[in-house]
């Protein structure tokens, strides 16, 4: 089984990207991978994790998360997805407690419905 470790990688910034683009309910996706990227370096059980050929040694893991809707957001808690706002919330314990600071970038879309 391969896992996908990241989207993007900046190693000026030891910063792990993971990116992706859609409603609130199906985001769940990036929070998945991220927190599977997460047991591997926790765990160690693979080789230093490479990502286009760039080792990756994370300080920082970042969910960037492009949303499809009319309106911007003033806080996150605006998401009406209780399933998503949850796994959120499961993310950024799970980063504290392992050691590595959470990031969440939020961007937009138009959303033509």
């Amino acid at each position: 089984m391969t896992v996908e470790i990241g989207d993007l990688y900046d190693p000026t910034k030891n910063e792990l990207v993971f990116v992706k683009i859609g409603t609130p309910q199906k985001l769940g996706y990036v929070i998945d991978q991220s927190l599977n990227t997460l047991k591997i370096f926790q765990t160690g059980t693979t080789s230093q994790p490479t990502l286009n050929g760039v080792e990756v040694k994370p300080k920082k893991l970042c969910l960037w998360i492009v949303l499809q809707r009319s309106k911007t957001l003033n806080k996150i808690s605006e998401i009406k997805s209780l399933i998503f706002l949850m796994k959120l919330n499961e993310w950024q314990k799970s980063c504290r407690n392992a050691g590595f600071e959470s990031v969440l970038r939020v961007s937009y879309i138009q959303n033509n419905a």
